[in-house]
This record gives C-alpha cells, structure tokens and sequence, in this order.
C-alpha cells in the first residue's frame, strides 16, 4: 500500500505479486500466513484499479480468494 498512497501503483502492483508468488510456493506456510495472503491480494486488487487494462488480472485473484475460503477458515480474531 505504501507505493499506492505514493501514486506509484505498478510498485504496488510488483511487490503485492511478489508476497502473493512467495506465500503460494511454499504453500505449508499458508496456514500461518493466510491473513497476509489476503492482504496482499487486496493490495493487488487495489493496485489493479488504479492501472488501466488490469481486468484479467482482478478476475484471477478473485479466484484464488474463492479457493481460499473453500480450504481455510479464517481465525475468529482476524476479521
């Protein structure tokens, strides 16, 4: 988020990827890092808003928001 308040959303946009690539391959950390993993898609998605022509791209971290909700449960003091 820091990059986007800066106006610098393709910043953003690398190093939310960049949290999102590491969290999914080493996918026996994503219990322990699940809250970061949604946040960082959010920050994706959010950056995907401010860049023209980033549909796609919203459309596939939705997704991996859907798979997640069918795998985990967040923890009752997460939300």
């Amino acid at each position: 988020m820091y990059h986007l308040i800066l106006g610098r959303p393709e910043k953003s946009l690398i190093y939310a990827g960049k949290r999102i690539a590491y969290i999914e391959k080493h996918p026996e950390r994503m219990k322990d890092e699940v809250i970061s993993y949604i946040q960082s898609i959010n920050n994706l998605i959010i950056a995907c808003e401010h860049i023209t022509n980033r549909h796609a791209e919203i459309e596939r971290a939705i997704i991996k928001l859907q798979v997640l909700k069918e795998k985990f449960t967040l923890p009752e003091n997460a939300a």
